[in-house]
């Protein structure tokens, strides 16, 4: 009775509201790649703690996901364990934050682009917090690779920002990355 309901309630909505297609002028989406294998691109990163020697320098990695398939990037890594213990309510947890920017310089034009993927490889789960200039995005990364994607529309209905006004260059990305993982972006990022 419950699902009938549901399915009629979204039958009636997808009614009411007006179809669109798209037209034939629209141009067709925009794709803009940034790699991170170069020799020189882990000094194009910039990587702090909340404690001293938290954070490793950023360094140049390769990886194996598949047999046969390499990937390189940078990778980052920052230790749980070095974290000071402290009560927080009945338990005990390690607080602080690691700390990973990667600056743009010239700037990526993604005029045209929606949204951001950032393809990641985490050693373990962790929570981050993607930065794309002034906005940010709050994520749980999981062991393993994934896509994170950024749509900045919905910055623009949270009215945290103006897609609109936005000049569409990115500048800097991927910041405030909390502790204990090794994150490489091989393959880049797209829009």
């Amino acid at each position: 009775m419950l699902l009938q309901r549901v399915l009629k309630s979204f039958d009636e909505r997808q009614q009411r509201s007006p179809s669109r297609q798209p037209s034939l002028t629209e141009e067709s989406p925009k794709l803009r790649t940034c790699r991170f294998h170069l020799p020189d691109e882990p000094g194009r990163w910039i990587s702090d703690g909340s404690q001293a020697a938290l954070v490793e320098p950023p360094q140049k990695a390769t990886i194996e996901p598949l047999p046969g398939e390499r990937l390189t990037g940078v990778r980052i890594r920052a230790a749980h364990s070095k974290l000071p213990v402290i009560p927080y309510g009945q338990r005990t947890i390690h607080a602080g934050r690691s700390y990973a920017e990667r600056v743009f310089d010239p700037p990526v034009d993604a005029t045209g682009c929606f949204f951001l993927d950032f393809h990641v490889h985490a050693s373990t789960d962790v929570p981050v917090t993607i930065y794309i200039n002034d906005v940010h995005s709050d994520v749980d990364l999981h062991a393993g690779e994934q896509i994170v994607r950024v749509d900045l529309r919905n910055f623009d209905q949270q009215r945290r920002f103006s897609y609109a006004d936005w000049d569409k260059q990115v500048t800097a990305s991927l910041r405030h990355l909390a502790a204990r993982q090794l994150l490489s972006l091989p393959r880049g990022e797209r829009c």
